[in-house]
């Protein structure tokens, strides 16, 4: 039921945030699900991503071994737009600089278990486009670096043209190449150099592909 669900998911949790790695263990081993989740929609991984210490990812690769599963739709079980898969969820939380290398390491092992060329098509329509991920790391926090890791790092095939809405351009709502979005004004990163080394890095990466 929905409530053991949430039950399980606060159990999990709280092992987690305490750093409780062996009593852990012992719940996915007494088979504990691995995929509840609680009353706000958040799973075991997305929980896993969001409070790792340290960028320990020993909790994140026990739930992926225990059939954690990364692409749960969240957003269409909860019924919400902002309930995010686990990849999402690492670019939604994972975007500042001091915390950047850790993103790129859950990043890579997500991406890995899923082995989907194809990741950065899925939802880009004018519908679900909020859980695509290309737009998810052009919207609010403008998370380039973890752009820069999924396509030229991990080589994952990039749409000819991105739904975006007025969270990346104000008043706009439509399709747009990557390459006109990075080269517009509003990315231009004068206060953050992490953020504009990567963007370069995808632009000439783009230039060299020969995609416009």
């Amino acid at each position: 039921t929905r409530k053991e669900s949430s039950a399980a998911s606060d159990v999990y949790k709280r092992q987690m945030m305490n750093n409780k790695k062996e009593s852990f263990n012992k719940l996915l081993e007494l088979g504990a699900n691995p995929n509840s989740n609680n009353s706000y929609c958040v799973g075991p991984l997305n929980t896993a991503i969001r409070y790792n210490i340290n960028c320990d990812i020993y909790f994140i690769k026990k739930l992926l071994n225990y059939g954690a599963d990364i692409s749960p739709k969240f957003f269409k079980k909860c019924n919400s737009h902002y309930a995010y898969d686990p990849i999402v969820e690492t670019i939604m939380y994972h975007y500042e600089e001091d915390k950047i290398e850790c993103q790129f390491k859950i990043l890579k092992l997500l991406s890995s278990k899923l082995n989907n060329p194809n990741l950065l098509f899925k939802y880009n329509d004018s519908i679900n486009y909020r859980q695509n991920i290309v737009y998810r790391c052009l919207s609010t926090h403008k998370n380039i670096p973890a752009l820069k890791y999924l396509i030229i790092n991990l080589k994952l095939k990039i749409p000819e043209k991105i739904f975006i809405d007025g969270t990346v351009f104000p008043n706009f709502h439509g399709y747009m190449s990557l390459k006109e979005i990075l080269q517009n004004k509003a990315f231009v990163f004068e206060h953050s150099e992490y953020r504009e080394k990567a963007k370069q890095e995808i632009l000439a990466y783009l230039d060299k592909q020969g995609i416009k």
